[in-house]
């Protein structure tokens, strides 16, 4: 998928989220990984576009978010 829009990868930096539209706005930064809300932002959208969707580079996603119990709740396991 990168190299189709002419970019390599592992020349890569990391930028916390919402930095991103600074960097890329910048010339800091030739490409950027936006999730909502940023990929939303009409100042974002201004000054890029979009390359490809994760619909398009995988598939459609399935992800599973977790959380840690509370202590509280937690059963507790003998040894």
């Amino acid at each position: 998928m990168l190299r189709k829009d002419g970019l390599e990868d592992k020349r890569d930096v990391e930028i916390v989220l919402p930095n991103m539209k600074a960097v890329l706005s910048k010339k800091k930064a030739d490409l950027i990984c936006a999730v909502t809300p940023f990929a939303r932002d009409p100042g974002l959208r201004a000054v890029a576009r979009t390359l490809f969707t994760q619909n398009e580079a995988v598939g459609r996603p399935q992800m599973i978010v977790w959380r840690r119990a509370p202590a509280s709740s937690r059963r507790t396991v003998p040894r």
